[in-house]
């Protein structure tokens, strides 16, 4: 048993076909937040959609998150799928170690939330980062939607289209490949937004917790 919570984060930009930059995971053992520093443009996003349906629903302290659309819903299941396939059967996760296969995630509902609501957010007031325009960082806003686990991490990705891609993408970077093989996590949230008009267009969050 882990003596001491912790809470990662990880960050992936990817533009268009130049590549990516990505900041290393930190790690906060001294109280309830941590994350990086950011600020963020304001913006709005367009809101006509052909997508239809609704998902599971979630709180999270950047609003509610009451219905999402079918196909943003599936995008999250392939990315969830892609997860759980790297995590049976182990990765090498560069200078973060080697990792050995581990238990499938599940989906935790809180979580769900936490992510569809950054990912949303990032794309209708156009900002990129952990830290939210009104100075939130993951585990603050984990926190109060309710979540409440000892082990809490983010990634957050932008500009790929696929849940295969964005899992592809955040397993080639050491940070992020970590807190996907973390054997501490076992629930996560995906959110998948799509804000035609921003800067990036597909944005992308996880959230794990212990429980």
């Amino acid at each position: 048993m882990r003596a001491i919570p912790y809470r990662v984060l990880a960050l992936l930009l990817v533009t268009g076909l130049a590549g990516c930059q990505s900041e290393l995971p930190v790690r906060n053992t001294g109280g309830p937040s941590g994350g990086s520093s950011g600020g963020a443009d304001s913006g709005t996003s367009d809101t006509s959609s052909s997508d239809t349906g609704t998902a599971d629903t979630g709180t999270a302290d950047t609003g509610v998150v009451d219905s999402w659309p079918a196909s943003w819903t599936r995008l999250e299941a392939d990315a969830l799928a892609e997860v759980n396939a790297a995590r049976a059967r182990g990765a090498d996760c560069g200078s973060e170690g080697v990792f050995g296969p581990a238990p499938a995630l599940s989906l935790n509902p809180i979580l769900v939330g936490t992510a569809r609501a950054l990912s949303k957010d990032m794309g209708n007031r156009n900002f990129f980062d952990h830290t939210d325009p009104d100075g939130l960082d993951p585990f603050q806003r984990m926190e109060a939607a309710g979540y409440n686990g000892g082990a809490m991490g983010e990634n957050i990705a932008v500009g790929y289209a696929t849940g295969a891609e964005v899992v592809a993408g955040w397993l080639s970077s050491d940070g992020h490949c970590r807190n996907i093989m973390d054997l501490d996590f076992g629930v996560i949230g995906i959110g998948y937004a799509r804000v035609p008009g921003s800067d990036y267009t597909h944005y992308w969050t996880q959230n794990f917790g212990d429980r």
